[in-house]
């Protein structure tokens, strides 16, 4: 079952949690814009998380994927094992470079 909502106790004793908190990029704005404000927002939800399902395993999605993953795992504390906290940014990050890779190079 899946579900999503604004209120963190719903998250309780999930199976995993895929946090999509933060706010869209602005025209103009780079991803590294981004970092202040959706750093603030993953700071404050994951010790959340935590407290309804210490062991869930969280996959970060906001953006920037790679440094909000580090900002959920410093939040997280000490005490959250290493690979509970993860990010998918990097399979996406992949693709968009083989994408630009193979249009570089005519290739499909």
């Amino acid at each position: 079952r899946i579900e999503c909502s604004d209120d963190i106790a719903i998250t309780a004793k999930s199976d995993i949690v895929v946090l999509t908190a933060g706010t869209a990029r602005r025209p103009g704005e780079t991803r590294l814009d981004l970092v202040g404000r959706n750093a603030s927002i993953v700071r404050n939800i994951v010790p959340k998380v935590l407290q309804h399902s210490p062991e869930c395993p969280i996959c970060v999605v906001s953006n920037p994927c790679d440094v909000m993953t580090a900002v959920a795992s410093r939040a997280a504390g000490p005490n959250v094992p290493p690979g509970q906290i993860f990010g998918s940014g990097t399979a996406l990050d992949s693709s968009r470079l083989r994408s630009l890779i193979g249009a570089t190079l005519d290739v499909d």
